[in-house]
Order: structure tokens, then C-alpha cells, then sequence
């Protein structure tokens, strides 16, 4: 929190932040640091998943991969 007070701008720690309360059983806390990693960062798909989960209350699971091209 502290790292986020002197970075107001950082998308990746806002990420890690989410992280570190989903670890914790912080859902709602992680849902709001992570609506600030995608607002950041909005091109960022995987933020933007973790995000929709946490939003619809799913489980929070990685996204699937995408094809191998051939």
C-alpha cells in the first residue's frame, strides 16, 4: 500500500496488489485494485480477466491459451 501511495500510476503494482488480497481472501479488496490495474492499463487482457471473475464471483483461473498457429 505504501509502494501505491508514492506510485499512483503503477499498473503492475496494483496488479501484484490484487494478487497479494486474492491470496488472502481479500475478494473485494483484489476486485478494486484490480479495476485500477485495468483502468491503468487497459490493453492488459489477463488483468482484464481476473477482473471479469472477480466481478461475475467465479473462481479465479488463469485464461485459456491460445491455439498453436500452424
Amino acid at each position: 500500500e505504501k509502494y501505491l501511495g508514492e506510485h499512483p500510476a503503477s499498473a503492475e503494482g496494483r496488479f501484484l496488489s490484487a494478487y497479494h488480497y486474492l491470496m488472502v481472501g481479500g475478494r473485494e479488496h483484489a476486485k478494486a485494485k484490480m479495476a485500477q490495474a485495468v483502468t491503468l492499463t487497459p490493453k492488459d487482457k489477463l488483468a482484464a480477466h481476473v477482473l471479469q471473475q472477480l466481478q461475475a464471483g467465479l473462481p479465479v483461473t488463469p485464461p485459456q491459451p491460445l491455439p498453436a498457429s500452424k
